[in-house]
């Protein structure tokens, strides 16, 4: 299983969210994108 982070946005509220695609390799080699997902973000 593998990802990537495709965006960082800021809400109205000031809070930060990162926004990810996530794959995985099919027994073929070839990558399927497996679905989305979204994390708050703190420093």
């Amino acid at each position: 299983m593998g990802g990537v982070v495709t965006a960082v946005t800021t809400g109205a509220d000031g809070r930060r969210t990162a926004e990810l695609e996530v794959w995985v390799r099919r027994a073929d080699r070839r990558l399927s994108t497996v679905g989305w997902a979204a994390c708050p973000v703190s420093l």
